[in-house]
């Protein structure tokens, strides 16, 4: 009874001292039930369902032809009657009862018919959910029994102890957050999930289990390093640089052939043809190799740094779910629980008119929870309330997140451009700009807000930028002003009237200077 999507060079088996295990073999055989009881009755109800529906089919061509037949008597009587009435012969008692038989047999057929199409289109109804209900149990009925045939040697009084172990298939899982955060007192529960994906076609019931990141490998043994020879040719040029595409292309590869040593042991088992698969394999990841180290050999220091950097790799952890659990297999996604962390931190609400008009909560706290979070999508409530969707990033333990809380409704901000001045100085052109940042508060409460803005970086050699005034000096309304050169920020916690409207509004207003060559113009890098 092992599960559909087994991965068979896995297949392993282990005894207690006293049983000797000489063998394990896989074997497949046909069987009429399905091994999975659940899978099998879905089946016989689907097939006695398919039967009824064809008794239904036939009965209801029964009734068709009755009902032809009927229409066609019905036509021979009207026209023996206006016969037999022009010739004065009618027969008038022998009509009326043909008459009245007609008229029966069409109640009585259409009756039949009425009860017919509901006991076919309830049929068809149960026939379509009984396969959902199959889809949702992740395999449809096979026939086949798969087996682990264990050949073993018990000593004499020795106990006969056994452990099967396999990997599967279909069996995936990817991380997801869910945040829950009182913005009154400051506090976030953040809870850690497992969307799980299983569809092996074996049911797991009351188990342990471990989640992981890393991917189970069935290669133990190390590629064959083998040697690089080097040689000068004359060349008139210079020596021949790969370009970045190339480089990606050689990384692509890399991971290719690594898979498919993985891979390796699934498709040819303990085999001859594993053995020349395996050292061939092994020659290809070396011929990459050997590409990537002439690229060492003739690149810049940068190029080779870049290169390296590009190749980390990413987190490897496992987490063990508190507690027993039952994971079904089943097409649709199952969410398991994996922690359930309180966190305290700054909380705060901000504003960028730059890019956006509206005022988010936010807060920024440190991960307590037992380890590293992965990165994944984050459903966040406030308040008892949803607000919307974020991304985590892979966010290490103890390492400082930003916590998006959604938009406060009783806030919104606006950037404008209140005067722009630019004359020529000998040579440099120079520009003067004076802008205004504002927070309305529509609430009945006074509130403070994060404001930011920013400032472009520039080349001291070409541009020269002066900050004049960075409209925090004499502002009864900003409590601390920060201006981050290496990042181009400037930022203001600025004190929010409760009602500030309009003209009303708490507003910062700052001036810069832009000295340039006159002949240049300003152009973004990445436009």
């Amino acid at each position: 009874d092992l599960p559909t999507h087994l991965v068979r060079g896995s297949l392993h088996a282990e005894g207690n001292p006293g049983v000797v295990i000489r063998s394990v073999r896989y074997r497949e055989q046909p069987v009429r039930a399905d091994v999975r009881a659940d899978v099998e009755a879905l089946s016989e109800r689907l097939a006695n369902l398919q039967n009824e529906g064809e008794r239904l089919k036939h009965r209801m061509e029964t009734v068709s032809r009755q009902k032809a037949y009927i229409e066609r008597l019905e036509q021979f009587t009207a026209t023996n009657a206006t016969a037999e009435l022009a010739k004065g012969v009618l027969d008038a008692g022998t009509l009326k009862e043909l008459s009245e038989f007609i008229f029966e047999q069409h109640a009585s057929i259409a009756e039949s018919e009425i009860e017919l199409r509901f006991q076919i289109k309830s049929n068809t109804e149960e026939i379509e959910h009984v396969r959902r209900e199959q889809n949702a149990l992740g395999a449809r009925s096979t026939r086949m029994a798969r087996d682990a045939v264990i050949t073993v040697d018990i000593r004499e009084n020795a106990s006969t102890k056994l452990d099967l172990r396999y990997l599967v298939d279909r069996a995936t899982w990817e991380p997801s957050h869910t945040i829950r955060g009182d913005i009154e007192n400051q506090k976030i529960v953040s809870e850690y999930f497992a969307s799980i994906q299983q569809t092996s076609g074996e049911d797991w019931g009351n188990i342990d289990m471990r989640l992981s990141t890393a991917t189970p490998s069935l290669v133990a043994r190390a590629p064959q390093l083998t040697s690089l020879q080097l040689q000068l040719r004359s060349t008139p040029q210079s020596p021949p640089r790969i370009s970045a595409p190339s480089r990606r292309d050689l990384a692509q590869s890399q991971l290719v052939f690594e898979q498919s040593r993985a891979a390796n042991v699934e498709i040819f088992t303990n085999s001859k043809s594993a053995e020349d698969n395996f050292a061939e394999l092994d020659m290809s990841l070396n011929r990459v190799a050997q590409s990537f180290q002439l690229l060492e050999l003739q690149g810049s220091r940068d190029t080779v740094l870049a290169d390296s950097n590009s190749m980390r790799e990413g987190h490897s952890v496992a987490y063990t779910v508190p507690g027993r659990t039952s994971l079904p297999s089943r097409s649709e996604r199952q969410l398991i629980q994996i922690s359930s962390t309180e966190m305290t931190g700054d909380f705060y609400k901000i504003a960028v008119p730059v890019l956006t008009s509206y005022v988010y909560e936010e807060a920024k706290v440190r991960n307590r929870a037992p380890s590293v979070l992965l990165a994944g999508p984050v459903t966040t409530y406030a308040n008892g309330h949803f607000v919307g969707y974020s991304m985590f990033d892979d966010i290490a333990l103890g390492e400082e997140m930003i916590v998006g809380l959604g938009i406060n409704s009783d806030l919104r901000s606006e950037r404008v451009v209140i005067d722009h001045n630019e004359i020529v100085q000998g040579g440099n052109r120079v520009v003067t700009l004076t802008y205004r940042l504002s927070v309305q508060n529509f609430g009945e409460e006074d509130t403070s807000v994060r404001l930011m803005d920013r400032l472009p970086l520039v080349n001291p050699a070409e541009i020269r930028l002066t900050v004049l005034d960075d409209g925090s000096t004499g502002n009864e309304l900003v409590n601390a002003y920060q201006h981050r050169i290496n990042e181009g920020t400037m930022s203001w916690d600025l004190r929010v009237p409760a009602r500030s409207i309009g003209e009303e509004a708490a507003a910062v207003e700052y001036t810069v200077r832009l000295e340039y060559d006159r002949q240049m113009g300003l152009v973004s890098p990445g436009q």
